[in-house]
């Protein structure tokens, strides 16, 4: 497990992330749930624009 230094505005964000996966969820979540989260998106996001830009 590592650590990772973030701005208190980030942390703020990211709370705010955290607290909406578990409302639409009912389930308890994560930090580390919510920036997998982001990171699919970001990820999904780069896959889509990359095809786009091959077509």
């Amino acid at each position: 497990m590592k650590t990772i230094k973030i701005s208190d505005e980030k942390h703020a964000k990211l709370t705010r992330i955290v607290g909406q996966l578990t409302a639409e969820s009912g389930k308890i979540r994560t930090y580390e749930d919510a920036i997998n989260e982001l990171l699919t998106k970001y990820e999904n996001k780069a896959t889509v624009t990359s095809n786009s830009s091959h077509q």
